[in-house]
């Protein structure tokens, strides 16, 4: 894995370094000294009494201060405890200078006695800290059984993945701080931005403003003739759902056989067919540090380490249907709708993959996002941080086919409304529309269903324009030159 140093990359097996940049935040600043002493400061205030001690071989401690810390106080992301944790949580990919929702962690003081912060630097991030933006708790004084908020907001400015140590700190220096990892990838941008969405006989569309009225319809549509006699009567070339990654896009379909397509500008694209025994069709896509993963029907599987311009089929023939497939925490995670046996499967490099066992009825849909894998289907919700061990969704969870995560959040639509997520365990729904797919970038919110799309920078009010033709599926990236 590469990692930075002072604004270059580097390989070394540390997973943290220092930065001179400061990163604006709410109640203040914290930034990196750009003397010899690499003693976090605020506001260009004095270090931190009872401070923490950064190595200077390139690496940070994760908890470098020699005191422990206090057991009563913890931190977690919705429901999950940061502070149990021996690996980094992964925020996910984030696109160089595009800003999304931060993401919230709570301090619960789980004592009879008040907790109190310090009150110059009551949280503080070190390592690659100039790519990441934290704001001070909404209290630095909790009471017992009370919480305090603050966020964390993943900006990246340069390319490749990085990690940030936040650090809680007790108004006792005797008290050493509450530590936990994150980690995130920062998407390289070029070109123009672009909305990609696509589905059924309708080939590709694309906007670049994210505006009503401002769709281009390709020209250069693949073969539509049915596919009879094969299977149901779809296109021979149906669009049925997208991947991104490196500045590549890629679109997986077919229907009597696989297809995979591929294009850096949205625009221009190349497709490679493959042929049975395996896929009959490619269903889904996703990347993963320099690696793209395509799976599809009857348990077809296909690798590329090249940015999609070729692909090497890995997978084995079995009885049932992979229909998404997402990537995170260093891992895929593919599930599908059995035929006779389950199909749901994760693989660390995109070749081998292991079966899981999600323990019920077929899933349909599955993304990542905030260090968590959430899958969804007609009669359940699921989420599970390797992969293989899966919990149900609270109550509150929307089923259905297609889940999506963005802006920091993951949002299903349903007849209920849309059903949102912070952690994917604990769920709220608001009133809105029932949507397809829906993506973020350059502030706004572009989703797609049968016969409207969705605009706005709110999920709370959308405004719809009322079109012809289905679309299933949604994606923002940038086109490279």
């Amino acid at each position: 894995m590469q990692h930075r140093r002072r604004g270059h990359l580097y390989a070394s097996t540390f997973a943290l370094t220092l930065f001179a940049s400061a990163l604006a935040c709410s109640g203040g600043t914290i930034g990196m000294s750009d003397d010899d002493d690499d003693t976090p400061v605020r506001d260009g205030g004095p270090a931190r009494d009872g401070g923490f001690v950064e190595r200077r071989d390139g690496g940070v401690d994760r908890d470098a201060s020699t005191n422990p810390p206090l057991a009563s106080l913890r931190v977690r992301l919705g429901a999950r405890d940061m502070l149990e944790r021996a690996e980094a949580v992964d925020l996910g990919k984030r696109f160089i200078g595009e800003r999304e929702a931060a993401t919230p962690f709570t301090i619960h003081n789980e004592s009879p006695n008040p907790i109190e912060l310090n009150a110059t630097t009551p949280v503080s991030l070190a390592g690659d800290s100039g790519e990441y933006r934290i704001t001070d708790p909404t209290s630095t004084t909790i009471a017992p059984g009370g919480t305090a908020e603050f966020t964390v907001e993943f900006a990246p400015t340069l390319p490749g993945r990085s990690e940030v140590v936040v650090r809680v700190h007790h108004a006792d220096g005797a008290i050493g701080p509450s530590a936990f990892r994150l980690q995130g990838y920062g998407h390289p941008t070029g070109g123009t931005p672009l909305f990609l969405g696509g589905g059924g006989a309708y080939y590709r569309l694309r906007t670049t403003s994210g505006e009503p009225g401002t769709w281009s319809t390709q020209t250069d549509r693949l073969d539509e003739t049915l596919c009879n006699g094969l299977g149901p009567d779809h296109p021979r070339d149906l669009i049925r759902g997208f991947g991104y990654g490196d500045g590549t896009f890629v679109v997986a379909g077919g229907s009597c056989e696989g297809m995979l397509g591929m294009s850096r500008d949205g625009v221009t694209w190349t497709t490679q067919i493959h042929p049975p025994p395996y896929a009959g069709f490619y269903s889904d896509a996703a990347w993963l540090d320099g690696v793209f993963v395509a799976v599809g029907g009857l348990g077809g599987r296909a690798v590329s380490r090249d940015r999609a311009a070729s692909w090497t089929e890995v997978g084995d023939y079995s009885k049932c249907h992979l229909r998404r497939v997402a990537a995170g925490n260093g891992r895929f995670v593919a599930v599908g709708n059995e035929i006779e046996a389950g199909c749901s499967s994760m693989s660390t490099d995109g070749e081998t993959w292991t079966q899981i066992a999600t323990e019920g009825d077929r899933l349909e849909g599955v993304v990542f996002g905030n260090g968590v894998f959430v899958a969804i289907g007609p009669t359940r919700c699921v989420w599970s941080e390797n992969g293989t061990s899966w919990l149900p969704c609270d109550s509150n969870a929307q089923f259905g086919y297609k889940i999506s995560f963005v802006n920091g959040e993951f949002v299903v639509f349903g007849g209920s409304g849309i059903s949102r997520s912070v952690d994917g365990a604990t769920w709220r729904t608001i009133s809105g529309p029932w949507l397809e797919g829906i993506a973020y970038g350059q502030g706004r919110y572009v989703g797609v269903g049968v016969g409207q799309r969705g605009y706005g920078t709110s999920l709370d009010s959308l405004q719809l324009e009322d079109v012809s033709g289905d679309v299933g599926d949604w994606l923002f990236g940038h086109a490279y030159p």
